[in-house]
């Protein structure tokens, strides 16, 4: 074998052992504060995505705080504590590890009014009085509170509730913000007067009637201030509510418990809310809960039936609400559910065979995931185009992406899909040879280093040659095959250059006589 043929093998053999080596990641994480926004969160596990929130966090921590024997986890309530903004209030969605802290974050009246009973359960009273201070800055004059979809009066029901905690604690303005709470729902509640058995009723607002039962649901626990931290429907007796409307009277009494009534009779077979769509109508297990709710705020003497009857029938749900099917869990609606039943004085932890405790606590994630970076299995040829994910990210986290070959090929941010996945792509110089790699650098919040990729570049075979008589010549290193024919030849070419020497010699040898010949002749004229 020739040298050249033995060089090319081993740049050859260097190259594979190359990518071999380095096709993976190459750089271990150590984050430092990426926790602060996974650990502690319960997260839905399905095939369609992961929907929690803050407020569904909040649920998780009144259901966990309530259970016998437990608790939520210190991480679990710091992990809400850290989606605060900083005027008081949290956000509807979980902050990116990018944007914490930002003045990005938009604080809303639902999710703020849930942690204000969640934290206020756990003893966080600091918080609690900050996000109670931005509620009472966040209500309009009127007394009325909003949400992306307009002034309403389910925002503003769960808003009371945590006025009402605020007024314990002695926060300014909270009472009076409460009570201006009260007197918008009562103002926009149905009257005696109402056509279609409609007297109590609450609508979304006096202009859009939204999801009555739901409306109407919330707007009670706002008159009544039924803190889910605290709410009990175990001591109620079975009078049936009702209002005080008749032929002689227009007043329809208590406005919770004329509110009450019209739920009541809202109740499909007595036992459950069924919401609407395009004309076809669905049970709904999470309405009915909040109806639960509403039903446990009353007085003591009222609505003990109501309770029982949705409570066996929220049990008969507990697989299709909260697991969906196979082995998809949803941690709201697991937490909501888990609250209801011990609200309702039913064990959490065994409701038609299933432990709603340990399959919440089961959903609660203890630990990071391990990121990755990917670039499909190559080969990855100069001038070709790179498509690569990084997987194992949290739902919305930025991260920067350096690709580095001498100059930068790419340096700029890549986003996470909920799910965690975030792709980029770059393109690989012309020029590029298989003595080139290509460095890959995932840097995360706090986190430098977060994962890496190297990749070996490989550069193509040798084209075909095609001469003019259009048969197909392949270039092959025929070195060695060339060498054994100039041996071949050489005895037929060697004989040939020695007749032509001798031929030379011979006329060289006879000019050289002639000459001498003729300086005898002429004398001594040429030295």
């Amino acid at each position: 074998m020739s040298q050249r043929t033995t060089g090319a093998l081993i740049a050859t053999l260097l190259a594979i052992l190359l990518a071999l080596s380095l096709a993976g990641p190459a750089l271990a994480a150590t984050p430092d504060n990426r926790d602060d926004f996974e650990l502690g969160r319960f997260r839905d596990v399905s095939d369609f995505g992961d929907f929690s929130t803050p407020l569904n966090q909040s649920l998780a921590i009144l259901a966990l705080a309530r259970a016998d024997g437990t608790g939520p986890s210190e991480a679990a309530v710091d992990l809400l504590l850290a989606q605060q903004c900083d005027d008081g209030g949290f956000p509807s969605s979980f902050k990116a590890p990018s944007t914490a802290g930002a003045p990005a974050c938009s604080s809303s009246v639902d999710t703020t009014a849930f942690a204000i009973q969640a934290l206020n359960a756990v003893g966080e009273t600091v918080a609690v009085e900050a996000a109670v201070t931005w509620l009472v800055g966040a209500q309009e004059e009127s007394g009325v509170f909003g949400s992306p979809d307009g002034l309403n009066a389910n925002s503003t029901g769960v808003a009371a509730v945590a006025l009402d905690i605020g007024a314990d604690l002695g926060v300014t303005g909270a009472a009076a913000a409460r009570d201006d709470a009260r007197d918008w729902i009562i103002g926009v509640q149905e009257g005696c007067d109402a056509p279609d058995d409609r007297a109590g009723v609450v609508p979304f607002n006096a202009d859009t009637d939204g999801f009555l039962a739901l409306a109407t649901a919330q707007a009670i626990v706002g008159l009544t201030g039924g803190d889910l931290g605290t709410l009990d429907g175990t001591r109620h007796g079975d009078t049936t509510p009702s209002n005080d409307c008749g032929e002689d009277s227009t007043d329809l009494g208590d406005p919770e418990v004329a509110a009450a009534a019209w739920l009541t009779a809202a109740l499909v077979d007595d036992q459950r809310i069924q919401s609407e769509f395009d004309g076809d109508f669905f049970d709904a297990p999470g309405p009915t809960i909040d109806a639960l709710f509403a039903f446990a705020s009353l007085g003591d003497e009222l609505a003990g039936q109501e309770i029982d009857d949705i409570t066996t029938w929220l049990e008969t749900q507990v697989v299709s609400y909260t697991q969906g099917g196979g082995s998809d869990r949803y941690g709201g609606a697991t937490a909501k559910l888990a609250l209801g039943m011990i609200v309702a004085g039913v064990a959490p932890t065994d409701v038609e065979g299933t432990d709603l405790i340990a399959q919440l606590e089961a959903l609660e994630s203890t630990e990071l995931g391990e990121v990755t970076v990917t670039c499909g299995d190559g080969p990855f040829a100069p001038g070709g185009d790179v498509e690569c994910t990084i997987a194992g990210l949290l739902g919305g986290e930025t991260v920067d992406v350096l690709v580095e070959l001498n100059p930068t090929l790419l340096d700029e941010p890549a986003t996470a899909d909920p799910e965690g996945t975030a792709t980029f792509a770059f393109t690989l110089p012309e020029d590029a040879t298989d003595e080139d790699s290509v460095t890959i650098i995932v840097d995360g919040l706090g986190a430098e280093g977060l994962a890496g990729l190297t990749l070996a570049i490989t550069e193509p075979e040798p084209e075909p040659v095609v001469d003019d008589g259009d048969e197909v010549e392949v270039v092959e290193d025929d070195t060695e095959e060339a060498t054994e024919e100039e041996e071949d030849i050489l005895p037929e070419t060697g004989g040939t250059i020695a007749l032509l020497i001798l031929v030379g010699l011979a006329g060289l040898l006879a000019g050289t006589m002639t000459l001498r010949a003729d300086r005898r002749r002429r004398g001594n004229v040429i030295a």
